[in-house]
């Protein structure tokens, strides 16, 4: 979704993205239309229906005598049981046909991300058009609504969130934004939790750093104050477990934040290195953060992308990307030094600049050819020890 969004962006067009609150949706979902769908899709059913049958459930409360009364069971003939393996994949196959809902809109483009239970829906155009964006987006989420209605699924229309993405320019010429969702006015905002990662309306993710740095900076200094009694080996688990996946988290979306932002959040690991290593707030710490072999927060970025590019190359998914991912000598077909390297979209601001075909290609095409070469499974570490190299050696220059 991000691509797309920094792709509108580069054409100068806005983006306004719906993110849909849905509430137990593995829970509610009907066995027999499950079923049906998966014989649609020609699935033998027959381990299916064994593994969904004869489920009950029952309720225990506590009694005024202090013991415990246990209720009778319930056949229960709905849910995929979340938190079982194959909870998420049957949701998946259950919600695969919602696409097809969608309106088609040969004026503006739009684009449907679900992701588990997780469903954004966005719509792009020219700023001067509005009020037909609106109608658009308005028209897809009536024709999800029906969808949701159909297959059982509740939606809470009042948490629905909407916001306008774009640059400064084109924003200004866009007025308040609202749509009508299942009786509810939807009102635009000014930043949204997407996923974990809160977007803004100019996509900078200056208000999901705030919210990082925010988190960290206070798990660092409870664990300061308590760093006395406790082990190296300890802290530096902790401040892995707490802070750096913290920090590590969806790297790849928002490490296009830019220098300033990218800077506070190196902060972060000069902070927790202070930490484990009990070295004062104006202390040097090049050795400490040598010596934790971390990456910086710019390679740790680069390598998070370079590695998604490469999953992406190797297994084909998501189709939206792969699709667009070509090789130069697909284009020209003949073999050459270069003949492997991506080929680049076309960008005009720096919007096209952050899009991830452009950012992790760009990357990707200035590694040696020997990393190029290897398979997933190889590149991750060689890649990382192919970081920790170069950013050694910078750091000695």
């Amino acid at each position: 979704m991000t691509d797309r969004i920094f792709e509108a962006m580069d054409n100068r067009q806005v983006a306004l993205l719906c993110l849909l609150d849905m509430s137990k949706c593995f829970d509610v979902i009907p066995h027999d239309r499950l079923i049906t769908k998966l014989k649609q899709y020609n699935v033998d059913v027959r381990w299916f229906e064994s593994y969904l049958s004869e489920h009950y459930q029952q309720v225990v409360i506590n009694a005024a005598d202090g013991g415990r009364m246990l209720s009778q069971p319930l056949l229960n003939p709905i849910g995929t049981y979340q938190g079982s393996a194959l909870g998420p994949l049957l949701y998946t196959i259950y919600a695969a046909d919602m696409p097809l809902y969608l309106h088609a809109d040969v004026t503006h483009d739009r684009c449907l991300v679900q992701y588990a239970d997780d469903v954004q829906i966005a719509v792009f155009g020219r700023p001067r058009d509005s009020d037909a964006l609106v109608n658009s987006l308005e028209r897809n989420l009536a024709a999800l609504s029906l969808w949701f209605r159909k297959n059982g699924m509740k939606v809470n229309a009042n948490k629905t969130q909407l916001i306008v993405l774009g640059t400064c320019q084109n924003l200004r010429l866009m007025p308040q934004i609202q749509v009508e969702f299942m009786g509810a006015m939807v009102v635009g905002s000014r930043t949204v939790k997407n996923l974990g990662v809160v977007f803004d309306q100019n996509m900078t993710f200056s208000a999901h750093v705030d919210d990082v740095v925010r988190r960290c900076t206070g798990l660092l200094c409870g664990l300061s104050h308590s760093s006395h009694s406790l082990p190296r080996d300890t802290l530096q688990t902790i401040v892995q477990a707490l802070v750096v996946s913290t920090l590590r988290y969806c790297i790849s979306v928002y490490g296009v934040c830019g220098i300033t932002q990218m800077a506070r959040l190196q902060k972060m690991f000069h902070f927790g290195a202070r930490v484990i290593s009990g070295r004062r707030k104006y202390d040097h710490i090049s050795e400490v953060l040598k010596d934790l072999n971390w990456l910086t927060v710019g390679n740790m970025h680069q390598y998070h992308s370079l590695t998604l590019l490469k999953q992406i190359l190797f297994a084909g998914q998501p189709e939206s990307l792969y699709s667009s991912l070509v090789t130069r000598g697909d284009i020209h077909h003949r073999v050459t030094r270069q003949a492997d390297r991506l080929d680049r979209p076309v960008i005009r601001t720096d919007s096209g600049r952050r899009r991830f075909l452009f950012s992790a290609a760009t990357a990707y095409n200035a590694l040696p050819q020997s990393l190029r070469d290897m398979g997933p499974r190889r590149f991750r570490p060689e890649l990382r020890e192919y970081l920790l190299t170069k950013q050694s050696g910078t750091e000695n220059d």
